[in-house]
């Protein structure tokens, strides 16, 4: 995995190797648009304000939230939360991440849909 240091300012913009488009789970998802490698540091999720806590950085509320097709987790490091592949990501994969295994971040309410 790639060495992550935290900075005051966090690049809250898209990585290149990602783009939105439709996704057919649904509404709008996050899709890699290359191949990425398992370990791969893709992007900044979050960053922790010293008043409020954790704060979601833009793109993240696009991702579609699944236990089932996980192929990307969230890793802390310090103050800032990365998103990192857990498995070789073909180009046009839809990322899914698996939020409740991070209790620091806000948990889907009962009745949220688990995405098959």
């Amino acid at each position: 995995m790639n060495k992550i240091s935290f900075s005051a300012k966090v690049d809250a913009a898209i990585s290149d190797d990602l783009c939105f488009k439709k996704s057919p789970v649904d509404g709008n998802g996050l899709f890699s648009i290359s191949e990425i490698e398992t370990g791969t540091v893709i992007q900044p999720t979050h960053f922790r304000h010293i008043k409020y806590g954790w704060i979601n950085l833009v793109p993240n509320y696009k991702y579609n939230h699944s236990k089932i097709n996980e192929n990307c987790k969230i890793v802390t490091e310090n103050n800032t939360k990365f998103l990192v592949a857990i498995r070789d990501l073909s180009p046009n994969e839809e990322i899914f991440v698996d939020y409740t295994k991070d209790l620091d971040l806000e948990q889907p309410m009962n009745g949220w849909r688990e995405w098959v």
